[in-house]
């Protein structure tokens, strides 16, 4: 201690100088020591989130100003920091408006990617949806109901009173289509054929310009080969008119026919559409691209019914049940015109006919309104 107190008089400038020295570099030993252990994770952090590998080494400042330089995986290791899982695209809260979070110059999204596909391999930066969920199974699509070109509603059968008619214990109704409503130049071209009713459509339907063909009291089976009534341009054209040479002559794209009346003492049902379908046939083969439109036999009044063993509506309903049948929803179509001109009861309104079965002359406008709203496109 002697000696000290003898060099501290003898030199007391150089000693302290020499304590100084002591004390700056001890002071500056632990000032490093101590700037990575309190700002590494903060820095570290910051150059994760931005990509930029170089602000690692600038934050890592010793004294005197002078860059220690680090990698990413070396701070990682040393500081075991805990690395999300993916990153946010957006700004969370301004967080990039803290003095801890900015961008170098050197930024990209590109090099964001780059660099951070190399700290977290084997991940995707933001994942857009749990990798192990299972995709949600499609809905199937409902199937579309097939189509069928024949629809009826039930009806309380009744015993049939004759052996040539069955009750079906159904009424047919309109084929199933998307009908429209014509105006009257849609009959310019058409072919009305039948019986007495076809008759009375000539003289009082009020569309005169179509043609007809009719032969009273005969069933369908003998329209091709029997002499017909021929009525065009509302007028009376002859009486000995042959239904195919009437089908030469003349373009029609649509035609309309109505029989059955006549003849039910005849034959049955199913071979009463066999005679139907061939006429249809017939009126096909001269015109194959024409329309062909089956009007229901027309009912008689319930009183006519009841008194009639084979004339009756059990009788009709039975046979417009196969006429229905013979429909294809393409190019032939059933329309049922009872509806028209029956009442409650189902049977013909006695108030619109005179004997029964037929109905008065200025009633048949309330048919042709019936066809008007049942119109189906004529091709070209």
């Amino acid at each position: 201690m002697d000696k000290i107190k003898t060099l501290f008089k003898q030199y007391p400038l150089a000693l302290l100088l020499a304590l100084s020295w002591l004390i700056l570099s001890g002071w500056g030993l632990v000032n490093f020591c101590l700037q990575p252990s309190e700002y590494s994770e903060i820095h570290t952090t910051g150059a994760m989130l931005t990509g930029d590998t170089t602000l690692i080494g600038s934050f890592f400042e010793g004294p005197g100003g002078t860059s220690s330089t680090s990698s990413v995986s070396s701070v990682l290791n040393r500081k075991s920091l805990p690395v999300p899982a993916s990153y946010p695209k957006s700004d969370p809260e301004g967080a990039q408006d803290s003095p801890l979070f900015h961008r170098s110059a050197a930024y990209s999204p590109e090099r964001e990617a780059s660099d951070l596909s190399g700290i977290l391999p084997d991940q995707e930066l933001y994942p857009e949806s749990d990798p192990g969920s299972e995709p949600l199974p499609e809905e199937a699509a409902e199937p579309e109901p097939e189509y069928t070109p024949f629809a009826s509603v039930p009806r309380t059968p009744s015993e049939p009173r004759h052996p040539l008619y069955d009750d079906v214990g159904a009424t047919a109704l309109d084929t199933p289509a998307d009908y429209i409503t014509v105006e009257d130049d849609y009959f310019d071209h058409a072919l009305f054929l039948g019986d007495s009713r076809i008759e009375g459509m000539s003289m009082a339907s009020g569309l005169n310009n179509a043609d007809y063909l009719y032969l009273r009291g005969v069933g369908i089976g003998y329209m091709s080969v029997l002499d017909l009534f021929y009525v065009s341009g509302g007028r009376f054209v002859q009486e000995d008119a042959q239904l195919t040479s009437v089908l030469q002559k003349n373009d029609y794209n649509v035609f309309y026919i109505c029989s059955g009346i006549n003849g039910m003492g005849e034959e049955g049902p199913e071979d009463f559409a066999r005679h139907y379908k061939e006429i249809i046939d017939l009126l096909l083969s001269y015109h194959p691209d024409a329309l062909v439109f089956i009007l229901s036999i027309m009912n008689v009044t319930k009183e006519y019914s009841d008194s009639n063993d084979l004339v009756n509506n059990d009788n009709i309903n039975s046979r417009n049940y196969r006429l229905a049948q013979l429909a294809d929803g393409k190019q032939i179509f059933y329309l049922d015109q009872n509806p028209v001109v029956c009442s409650e009861d189902g049977g013909l309104d006695p108030e619109l006919s005179t004997d029964g079965y037929h109905i008065r002359a200025q009633h048949y406008a309330l048919v042709s309104d019936f066809l008007r709203q049942r119109g189906i496109p004529l091709p070209e």
